[in-house]
């Protein structure tokens, strides 16, 4: 805690996915003042309960490799700044760094298309495989979202499949 004084007023809630490469176990924990996680226990149990001996062990584990864990946000972060300058370099397609996430939340105009289908347009055009932003409410309408959490080879192929398809479509 790097406020002392607020430690009473201060709940952490995390988990493992994207820290420490465990997405898919849904494993967590929260820290706070002892009545608050009580509180929070009593209706967690109903709803979760009984994980796993292994992954209790691998997220002790993983709590013990900071330096790999640094290696591999290093790494994502390199991922990250290739693959959204890449998207950033296709005409009609915009992409924000993201500060927190392996995906990118993409803006793509594409002849007048919503989201679902240019999402449809890219998996039959290019074999590139992405979720249409409307799945994540109305402001997603011409924007998809894409994992960049692959190769560095697997992310260059993709960005070049996706500028044929909408260098074709567009032009």
């Amino acid at each position: 805690m790097s406020i002392t004084r607020a430690a009473d007023r201060v709940i952490t809630v995390n988990g493992f996915s994207k820290s420490a490469a465990m997405t898919g176990w849904r494993l967590g924990y929260i820290c706070g003042p002892k009545e608050v996680v009580d509180t929070i226990q009593k209706l967690n149990q109903h709803t979760i309960s009984c994980l796993s001996d292994f992954s209790m062990e691998a997220a002790l584990e993983a709590l013990q490799c900071k330096d790999a864990m640094a290696a591999m946000v290093e790494s994502y972060r390199r991922r990250r700044d290739f693959f959204v300058a890449g998207l950033n370099a296709i005409p009609g397609v915009t992409c924000h760094l993201p500060k927190g996430t392996f995906y990118a939340w993409t803006k793509v105009e594409l002849a007048g298309k919503n989201s679902r289908e240019i999402a449809e347009y890219l998996l039959e055009e290019a074999g590139v495989a992405t979720v249409p932003g409307d799945a994540y409410g109305l402001g997603g309408a011409c924007c998809i979202r894409m994992s960049f959490a692959s190769a560095e080879d697997d992310l260059r192929e993709a960005l070049r499949r996706m500028d044929a398809a909408i260098r074709k479509i567009n032009d």
